[in-house]
């Protein structure tokens, strides 16, 4: 009888794909067998918790060669060998996504300045912004995960996870409806130089109250003096059709100039009136008179 030695081969140990994190999920641990040697069969592989195993099987004519690390051969079915390895797992860290920084539109220096939505990328997320930064606009962030990671379980308020592609959440935003509030300037209350009672009442001049401009007074108010009113905008307003007399300096400031009246008192002499004593005429006494005079 002719004996026919078995020819000794050794298991390969199984690999596996999978176990990363993309898209924003976890893809799972897969077992991959190896293709060698000819006449092995492997079968059963898990790939759970770190931890890999697989079975190996004999083709008759063949027995276990020096097995390496983690093979061991069953007991009860020599021509069985089992694996037991392990990996390091790879699941997702999980990331919240920024609050953009949002500066509304604000009516300042008497005119508007528009909104704006900034966002910063890191080496988690990386952002886009699309929509109209304008008063009133709507804009949508989105964020989009890197690999290695998964949104958290608790995301800020009004950042929604995309069913499609849990690797995206998005954030819309209306920005508020700011606008500028139209003024012009009133002309301030004028009182002319009057000489009354024997001397010169002097003039006055008092500004105006109009809301969203505050004035001020140059000048010296005085008979025959100039004057230069200046009007100041508030925040939240801007400039409208100017009034006649109002001249516009900046988004800000107008001003108008008055010059006011040259009044003066008349200086007088006062005349001696005319009189006349009583006199003795004809029997008859003829009563004094006083005559007042014009001048």
């Amino acid at each position: 009888v002719e004996i026919v030695p078995c020819t000794p081969v050794v298991p390969v140990a199984p690999s596996i794909s999978g176990n990363v994190c993309t898209g924003g999920a976890y893809v799972p641990p897969t077992v991959v067998y190896a293709s060698e040697p000819a006449g092995v069969t492997y079968s059963d592989g898990t790939a759970v918790a770190g931890q890999i195993t697989a079975t190996a099987t004999l083709s008759d004519g063949q027995s276990w060669g020096p097995l390496s690390d983690g093979w061991t051969v069953d007991a009860e079915n020599p021509a069985v060998a089992h694996y037991v390895g392990s990996y390091t797992e790879a699941p997702c860290a999980p990331v919240i996504p920024a609050e953009p920084v949002v500066n509304q539109a604000v009516c300042t220096g008497g005119e508007l300045v528009p909104p704006t939505v900034t966002t910063v990328d890191t080496d988690r997320i990386t952002y886009t912004v699309d929509g109209d930064q304008v008063p009133g606009g709507s804009v949508t962030i989105t964020a989009t995960l890197a690999d290695g990671y998964a949104w958290d379980e608790n995301m800020p308020a009004g950042w929604v996870i995309d069913e499609e592609n849990p690797a995206v959440a998005t954030l819309t935003i209306t920005l508020d409806d700011v606008d500028c509030t139209p003024a012009v300037p009133v002309d301030p209350s004028v009182t002319q130089a009057v000489c009354t009672g024997g001397e010169l009442v002097d003039p006055s001049v008092v500004p105006a109250t109009t809301e969203g401009i505050t004035y001020t007074i140059d000048g010296t108010v005085t008979s025959g003096g100039t004057v230069t009113v200046t009007a100041k905008l508030a925040d939240g307003y801007e400039w409208d059709m100017m009034p006649e007399g109002w001249t516009k300096v900046d988004n800000t400031t107008a001003t108008r100039t008055i010059t006011l009246e040259d009044i003066k008192c008349t200086p007088v002499v006062p005349v001696n009136p005319n009189v006349k004593e009583a006199v003795c005429e004809g029997e008859k006494v003829v009563d004094p008179s006083v005559e007042l005079p014009t001048t």
